[in-house]
């Protein structure tokens, strides 16, 4: 268990040598300084034998209680104190020097003197720093009073006499000596802990931590712990010398604390303690605790957590380790608010004295470093001295790839324990200082050439070296692989280790993103060129992911995927590349793999794929960032589609399961502290709160319902929240670009910053603080930022998708791939070598269509192949790898002259590189083929009778130019061929994701049968596939920090370009192109959850994903999304069949009433399902109130004769299955049997529905002038449906054709430029319906027409206009296409009725009427011409006059001379005549008036008539 331990320890341990070591010590000398001592300008007390203030204002040098510390008696270790001890304050000079009686004055220098004591003054000196001790000044609160001069010792008396009391004391005469000095310090000082010297008190402590009794120990420890929460032992003994270099008091407390530790045999009630003592030095504010010290205290509390027998201990253990690094964290924190207060201050006066501030400072931040440059690229605060300057050897590219990202050798786990306290003089107020020692140079702060920085940013970097160090040990230690048996042990120590350094990295990363995203948290490397702190720490944090975000064990898997989802929540800026590697390499071949546990999907789905859809901003730039990158992964499209994969399958499932899962995910959801969610600790990690297996463990969580159910369900949750994100950034761009057409323009600009900060806040109640106070986005600007144009990377996305399609088209058929490749210019040309190069260089490329295609036989292929091959670098590589390398770039076609031809160019190839590996290029063309039979004799299934190795040898006697290979040679081929198949990677990778185990050669027959008995195959296929992808995604790491670093080089300092380029979103515009993208994916899932299920609850929330996705087709105005949800909606009422209705179907139709409620002005053709779905349901609520189904026939099910078809908007419909049962007449109304749920009639005639239809109508007032046109067409089309489904019957369906005269109604105040539109539509709808056989509709329609007219007729026309005349010709149009008597009867008894009605409002409408009256007087029914005459007559004798005035004589007169021609009924066309004869007079009374008009009226007349009645008409007196 001790060994255990010991292990965990290396993550704590120096890297470096030892030289390295004092160059440490030297650097953190030369950044760490000591600064005055609080409380300078605060009085002794009275008492304490001070003397008056000298030198200007100083004081006496006061302990942290405010107490000056009181010179030793007899102190043999005083003699350090120069050289070793630690400063008591954070701004004032060590009081190292401090006066006593027995010490000689010395000459005051002129820095600032310290307070005498007893008439006798200090010496005040320049301080000096040892080599183990640093003391430097931490930023604290300015006190404003003195804290008590005297403080009690109460404690410690009484657990020095204790000591005294105990058997140890007794039997140790050391022990015994030193606890009654000590007592007897006490007694003599009359409890006053500045007159006494903490090294006096610290003695009997230390060695009675040594004691074998255990009550002893612990009262010795805590004491210690007591006096070191009064910052005691940070003072150093008054008036000591250097002697002896040891190590400050502070440091040597800890190390007594720490060693009291003996592994797990430590007695339980001292490890208590020594978890308490180690908290209480970390967690004083007032001395704080740096470097050594600090990891000391942290990595013995990790060892106690580890290798303790008492589970109480390990939870504290966990929790004050959790607390520990926390607060380092803090305090980094703080110090980067301080930090960035003293820039925007530094930004101001520069503002204030120069006009313009530093362009290093805008915005009060330093320029941020990019996405991906280099670790040591400085940052514009603090620019780069070149190598050369600072005496440095010139850095090369062999020399930087040969480092590692950000080196941080001088920051090892063994810096000087350090303290610092807090500050009160201002640091201009200090001399120039340098650090210095025994044994080491003084090194110089300010160098030249170049800006010193000041000494709170050297405080600031002991300060993040803390975090940095303390954070590296935790990715250290969960990097370290597990043992197979603690693998599947949750209680083993190196589980329980790993998770508990995975939990402190996401409390870290979670609790403080700050540090992590802030510009101004910086450390500096080897080199003092200062990193942002995530690039700093990247190095460390990526293989924490590469190695445990695969694992099989779950809770592991767990906290990695949570790690990975603070870094795409916070970090995804500046770990753009490898985010991506990470879904690519690790989460999306998880969920490809059939044998992949359920859990790993299921959390992969719930969260981390839902964590990006829940933030906006976070799944717009991954679409920007991946998905509209060239040579990236589409992450966001991948992420969907397998997230819609999951939801769409298939999966039997009880109500009970159901309900059970519902229980448990209501379980989570209530849960107030969850550490994920929360940032809560994480759970106990002790033995008796961890699973005995992680299977079990993992099994346990689905016991009550299928994994399958879940993972389909978290996957349905996840796709709806994706749509709710897109539609929430959509809307807030809507209202940003409305509102800032009414703002200036830097206010709609502030105003869309607000907005587009993510919307995820989990962290704190109101979000992370900035550090100026502000929130702080959750991935903030830190790359170089891109301009967000929509447009650009639209083109951008369809240069990639172009692309995509032309590989497609050369897997499909490759000679037309390449021709598209070409064409579209991703090939630059026709050459062999150009387009060889893009075939070995893509890895889309199908294996098995280039291998095909490089094997063809024409001279284009051969030229390709030829090309190809000589792409290939086989220099020096051995005979079986180049052949490897050589079949990896595609599959071997299976034709043999097509391998001919490929392994002569091979055999060329490589001997060309290896000149002297065969006699010639012969040898390498027979062995290659022999390989290929070897590896196919070896590894496949079909062939039972295997090569051996001597069979292969003889195989290949004389090939080397009629001399053999040697025998080893050709023997180390065969072995290697034999227990490694040549096989191309992406069949392996496909043969895994199926499920299917690497094929084995049979051997041993039964005995390996039984060897395999009780064995997971499948388990251990898959955890051998986990550590494949752990290696291959290290791997990948490795390189890229490689290529990053190169790239850094090579510009400067700038990685940011390409592929690194960060962009942040801010257009609302890309919500459009990635719904386009993935529709399809949507509404697979979302509609085929809500078809399959009953639950309502799964209904409830797939409806409101098709709502969310009507939405965002609306919004961007894509048509064929829209239309096929809407689709998919409208049948999902089932009002086409309701004898199969269930309750999910009228939530289906509430969705879709809401969907037109709220959607109304988008919808444009769609409103054709919905208006049919209202139609329908118009049609159940008669049924339910009572009416026979047949009286009320389907407008979906036409009743036409059996077999019969019949074309409904473009489609042909076959009824012949489509008949009901007509019910008798006179049967008693009840609801129709078809109706079998009483739930349903209830439903549909609920008046909140009705009420809802009726507010659709309603609605139609507020629709835009383009929705209401879509709204009339689509409701003319349902209306003409309704008429021929039930066109045959006596009571046709007029639903919507009514609802046609309503809406015009509450449409009337429209515009006359849009009703022209409407009327369009309308017009030719009253026409065709007009025109119908049945009369019922007819004369509804006749009617209709009659009050809109009426309607119509009410507004006042112009002069010159023509509305009235449109409206009308419906009548005309009506009455010359019947052929039914009463059809025309009636057209002609509306028309009467509305020049009685309106006859003062008619103006254009005459010439229409007369229209209709002149068809008419054609007519053959003597009744339809005798009304048509009679209206006639009537207008001529009451309303001459306003025809005369509207110019409709001509019409009248044409008229009139249509009913003189009518032979059939001569008495009418003599009375038009006479009516003619009598309209001269008329004529001549108003020829005095207005004779202009009347001359040109009968122009007119004569123009448009060729009666002969007309000559005498023309003849005017």
């Amino acid at each position: 268990m001790a060994t255990e331990a010991q292990q965990q320890e290396e993550a704590f341990q120096p890297e470096v040598p030892e030289q390295e070591q004092e160059e440490d010590v030297a650097q953190l000398q030369g950044e760490e300084r000591s600064e005055k001592n609080e409380g300078m300008e605060e009085h002794a007390p009275d008492g304490d034998g001070g003397g008056d203030v000298t030198g200007g204002g100083g004081s006496e040098a006061l302990d942290q209680e405010g107490k000056p510390p009181t010179p030793p008696k007899d102190d043999p270790n005083h003699g350090h104190v120069k050289e070793d001890a630690v400063s008591p304050s954070s701004q004032e000079p060590q009081a190292a020097n401090d006066a006593a009686p027995s010490i000689p004055q010395s000459t005051p220098t002129t820095s600032a003197p310290d307070t005498p004591r007893e008439g006798v003054p200090y010496t005040p000196r320049q301080r000096t720093d040892s080599q183990s001790t640093t003391a430097t000044t931490a930023t604290s609160a300015t006190r404003s009073t003195a804290r008590s001069t005297r403080s009690s010792m109460v404690f410690v008396v009484a657990a020095l006499e204790s000591i005294a009391a105990s058997k140890d004391a007794r039997k140790r005469k050391a022990l015994q000596d030193s606890t009654q000095r000590a007592l007897s310090a006490i007694r003599t000082a009359q409890g006053d802990a500045n007159q006494l010297n903490p090294e006096v008190l610290f003695e009997p402590l230390n060695l009675a931590t040594e004691a074998p009794t255990a009550a002893v120990v612990t009262t010795a420890l805590d004491c210690i712990g007591k006096l070191i929460s009064y910052s005691y032992f940070s003072t150093p003994p008054p008036g000591s010398e250097p002697q002896q270099q040891r190590p400050p008091l502070i440091e040597r407390a800890i190390d007594t604390i720490c060693d009291c530790f003996q592994g797990e045999a430590t007695p339980a009630e001292v490890q208590m303690q020594i978890i308490k003592s180690l908290l209480a030095a970390i967690l004083n504010d007032k001395i704080v605790v740096h470097g050594a010290g600090l990891l000391k205290s942290v990595r013995q509390t990790y060892n106690i957590f580890l290798l303790s027998k008492s589970s109480a201990n390990q939870q504290i253990a966990q929790g004050t380790l959790t607390q520990m690094v926390n607060t380092v964290f803090e305090r980094v924190k703080m110090r980067l608010a301080s930090k960035a207060m003293r820039m925007n201050s530094s930004k101001s006066s520069l503002v204030g004295t120069n006009g313009s501030a530093d362009p290093a400072h805008n915005n009060g931040e330093t320029e941020p470093p990019t996405a991906n440059s280099g670790y040591d690229s400085p940052t514009a605060t603090e620019p780069e001295t070149p190598a050369e300057e600072r005496g440095q050897p010139k850095m090369t590219l062999a020399a930087l790839e040969s480092r590692k990202s950000f080196d941080d050798a001088k920051i090892t786990d063994s810096a000087p324990t350090t303290v610092s306290r807090a500050k009160r003089v201002h640091p201009a107020k200090q001399p120039s200082r340098t650090a210095s020692g025994n044994d080491i140079p003084t090194i110089t702060v300010q160098g030249e050439g170049s800006e010193a920085p000041s000494e709170d940013d050297e405080e600031d970097e002991i300060y993040a070296k803390d975090a940095y160090l303390v954070f590296r040990a935790m990715c250290k230690l969960s990097t370290k692989a597990l043992r197979p048996e603690d693998a599947v042990d949750n209680k083993s120590q190196g589980m329980r280790s790993k998770l508990l350094s995975l939990h402190i990295i996401h409390t870290l990363i979670f609790n403080h993103p700050t540090i992590f995203i802030s510009p101004h948290s910086t450390i500096r490397n080897a080199s003092s060129v200062p990193a942002q702190f995530t690039q700093a720490i990247k190095q460390y944090l990526l293989p924490v992911l590469a190695r445990n975000a695969s694992s099989s064990a779950h809770r592991v898997f767990e906290v990695s995927a949570e790690i990975f989802a603070l870094m795409v929540r916070y970090l995804r800026s500046m770990l753009k590349m490898e985010i991506e590697v990470c879904f690519r390499e690790i989460y999306f071949p998880i969920l490809e793999k059939r044998v992949a546990p359920g859990w790993q999907k299921s959390y992969i789905i719930q969260h981390i794929f839902e964590r990006v859809a829940s933030d906006p901003k976070a799944l717009v730039e991954i679409y920007l960032n991946y998905d509209c990158g060239k040579g990236m992964d589409n992450i966001y499209q991948r992420v969907i589609e397998h997230t819609s994969r999951a939801a769409g399958q298939p999966v039997s499932v009880t109500g009970t399961q159901q309900q059970a899962y519902s229980e448990k995910t209501a379980a989570q959801h209530a849960g107030l502290n969850d550490w994920r969610e929360k940032g809560t600790l994480p759970p106990s990690l002790a033995t008796a709160n961890m699973g005995t297996s992680a299977a079990i463990e993992a099994d346990r969580i689905y016991q009550d319902f299928p994994p399958e159910y879940a993972l389909k369900m978290q996957s349905l949750e996840c796709l709806v929240e994706t749509l709710r994100s897109m539609v929430n950034w959509a809307e807030q761009g809507v209202t940003e670009t409305t509102a800032s057409s009414l703002q200036p323009e830097g206010e709609a600009r502030m105003s869309v910053d607000d907005l587009r900060e993510s919307t995820d806040t989990r962290g704190e109640p109101n979000g992370t603080l900035s550090l100026d106070g502000g929130p702080v986005p959750d991935a903030p600007p830190m790359a170089a930022v891109a301009e967000d144009d929509p447009a650009e990377l639209e083109r951008v996305k369809q240069n990639k998708t172009a692309l995509n399609n032309a590989i497609k088209q050369f897997n499909y058929k490759p000679k037309k791939g390449i021709k598209l490749l070409i064409s579209d210019g991703f090939i630059p040309s026709t050459d062999p070598t150009d387009i060889a190069r893009f075939m070995l260089n893509n890895d889309r490329i199908n294996k098995k269509s280039l291998g095909e295609f490089l094997g063809e036989g024409d001279e284009e292929s051969i030229k390709i192949m030829h090309a190809f091959v000589d792409l290939m670098d086989f220099n020096r590589t051995r005979f079986v790898d180049a052949l490897r390398r050589f079949l990896q770039s595609f599959r071997l076609p299976g034709e043999a002259q097509k391998i001919d031809r490929l392994m002569l160019k091979f055999a060329e190839r490589y001997l060309a590189g290896n000149p002297a590996a065969f006699a010639n290029a012969d040898t390498a063309y027979v062995l290659s083929y022999s390989v290929i039979m070897l590896n196919t004799d070896q590894h496949s299934a079909q062939v039972k009778v295997r090569m051996t190795p001597e069979d292969f040898i003889k195989n290949n006697r004389g090939i080397n130019d009629s001399a053999d290979l040697p025998d080893d040679y050709l023997r180390g081929i065969y072995e290697e061929i034999t227990h490694n198949e040549i096989v191309l990677d992406t069949e392996r990778e496909t043969a895994a994701n199926l499920g299917f185990a690497a094929q084995q050669p049979p051997a041993g027959g039964l005995v390996s049968a039984l060897a395999n008995v009780g064995r997971d195959l499948q388990r251990e296929a898959y955890a051998q596939a986990s550590d494949e992808m752990s290696s291959r995604t290290e791997l990948l790491f490795k390189n890229l920090l490689r290529a990053q670093k190169r790239n850094a080089s090579s510009t400067g300092g700038d990685a940011a370009g390409g592929k690194g380029r960060y962009l942040t979103a801010s257009s609302f515009k890309h919500v459009g192109p990635m719904f386009e993208q993935t529709w399809m994916s949507f509404l697979t899932a979302l509609s085929g959850s809500a078809q399959e299920t009953q639950n309502l609850e799964t209904v409830r929330l797939a409806m409101e994903g098709q709502q969310k996705a009507i939405r965002t087709a609306c919004l961007f105005d894509l048509e064929d999304p829209r239309q096929a949800f809407v689709q998919s909606m409208a049948k999902a009422t089932k009002l086409d069949n309701i004898s199969e209705m269930k309750v999910k179907n009228v939530e289906a139709l509430k969705v879709l009433l809401s969907i037109a409620w709220t959607e109304g002005n988008l919808l444009k053709e769609s409103w054709t399902h919905i208006l049919t779905c209202i139609s329908q349901l118009d049609r159940l609520q008669l049924i339910s109130s009572g009416v026979e189904e047949n009286a009320v026939p389907d407008m979906l099910r036409s009743s036409t004769p059996v077999g019969s078809t019949t074309q409904t908007n473009g489609t042909t419909l076959h009824r012949k299955s489509a008949q009901l049962p007509r019910g008798r007449p006179g049967s008693r109304a009840h609801p129709s049997p078809a109706i079998t749920q009483p739930e349903i009639a209830a439903e549909a005639q609920n008046a909140s529905m009705v009420r809802v239809v009726d507010r659709i109508f309603t609605n139609t007032a507020t629709l835009s002038g383009p929705a209401i046109v879509h709204f009339v067409r689509a409701l003319t089309q349902v209306s003409w449906q309704e008429i021929q489904s039930s066109g045959s019957s006596e009571s046709p369906r007029t639903y919507s054709l009514q609802k046609l005269v309503e809406i015009s109604g509450y449409n009337m105040r429209r515009v006359r430029f849009e009703w022209t539109k409407i009327w369009e539509v309308l017009g030719a709808h009253f026409v065709e319906v007009g025109c119908h056989s049945n009369t019922h509709v007819v004369y509804f329609a006749l009617d209709s027409l009659r009050q809109l007219s009426m309607r119509f007729m009410e507004l006042e026309e112009l002069p010159g206009f023509k509305f009235q005349k449109d409206f009308l010709k419906p009548f005309e149009v009506i009455l010359g296409s019947s052929r039914l008597v009463g059809v025309k009867d009636m057209v002609l008894r509306c028309l009467m009725q509305m020049i009685q009605a309106r006859g003062e409002m008619i103006r254009s409408g005459w010439r229409t009427m007369f229209g209709v009256f002149t068809v008419a007087a054609r007519e053959e029914n003597e009744g339809v011409v005798g009304l048509a005459f009679e209206n006639v007559t009537q207008v001529y004798q009451e309303r001459f006059g306003s025809v005369i005035s509207q110019g409709a004589f001509a019409d009248l007169v044409v008229c009139l001379t249509e009913f003189s021609k009518n032979r059939r009924f001569q008495k009418k066309s003599l009375q038009a005549i006479e009516t003619l004869r009598s309209s001269v007079p008329k004529l001549h009374v108003r020829a005095s008036e207005r004779s202009h008009v009347v001359h040109a009226v009968v122009i007119a007349v004569a123009r448009r008539t060729t009666s002969l009645l007309l000559l005498w008409v023309i003849d005017l007196p």
